[in-house]
């Protein structure tokens, strides 16, 4: 990151537009002025590629965000806040869902390997190929209903495996529910979705980073954690765990569907 070319850094803004929901036009004229350092509307226009007739507009929202400061020049001058000041809170919040939800994890797990009873009851399943395997094979036994609550990258992941399957659920007319963030890279996949099923949007920080949630019939729920290139501290293996256990579902649904627009059928 030290070595950084100018060309690198004015193309992260797509990755700061991803993780902070900024526009993009905010986030061209943040990274700009990172670059550039004090500059004015004009310049930034011209570094940045925002049009001149928008370049005030994205600086107002800039300031009421706390991004960016007017100094008190002539001509007016902008500057950037400093990034750790800027996107600290959202670093944070992205540690804090992680390491909670690789808490939960750890808890299921912990769980498992000291049931002595019905321990066919609850799996773990470890390796990607494995976990996308029995995510189609619960999907196969769908019969009512399916809940499914995943990041923007989490859906890329999910519809490039399981799209024929996902076709396949509708014809077989289960009710099938999405709720996802929604960016850019996804953007496309949700409108193809929308078509065939129910869509939820949910902001990014109401959805643990790497999380794959899916409930079938409410009597089979499969969570796991992939490393599907969402922001994440923290380094282990794909994992998920597969139950049928009603008290083991309630208490994820209360911790994760909840942040959801979905109406659960019971």
């Amino acid at each position: 990151m030290d070595t950084l070319s100018a060309a690198s850094l004015l193309e992260m803004w797509k990755k700061l537009r991803e993780y902070t929901q900024l526009s993009e036009y905010e986030a061209r004229v943040y990274v700009a002025l990172v670059k550039e350092g004090p500059s004015t509307a004009s310049e930034l226009s011209k570094v940045s590629r925002v049009p001149r007739t928008k370049i005030y507009q994205t600086l107002r929202k800039l300031v009421e965000k706390g991004l960016v400061a007017e100094m008190p020049s002539e001509p007016k001058m902008f500057t950037a806040t400093p990034p750790s000041a800027a996107f600290g809170p959202h670093i944070k919040s992205f540690e804090e869902r992680a390491r909670d939800f690789y808490s939960m994890v750890n808890f299921l797990e912990d769980a498992y390997e000291k049931t002595a009873t019905k321990r066919d009851d609850l799996w773990v399943i470890k390796g990607k190929s494995n976990i996308m395997k029995a995510i189609k094979d619960l999907f196969l036994r769908a019969k009512r209903t399916a809940y499914i609550l995943t990041t923007e990258n989490g859906l890329i992941q999910l519809f490039k495996e399981c799209n024929k399957t996902l076709d396949r659920l509708v014809e077989n007319r289960v009710d099938l529910h999405i709720s996802t963030s929604v960016g850019f890279r996804n953007r496309g996949i949700v409108r193809e979705l929308r078509h065939i099923c129910n869509v939820h949007e949910v902001d990014r920080d109401e959805v643990p980073p790497s999380t794959l949630f899916i409930s079938v019939d409410q009597k089979e729920t499969l969570v796991a954690i992939m490393n599907v290139g969402d922001p994440n501290p923290f380094q282990y293996e794909d994992v998920a765990v597969l139950f049928r256990n009603p008290v083991l579902y309630a208490i994820l649904f209360r911790t994760l569907l909840k942040t959801s627009k979905i109406t659960i059928r019971m």
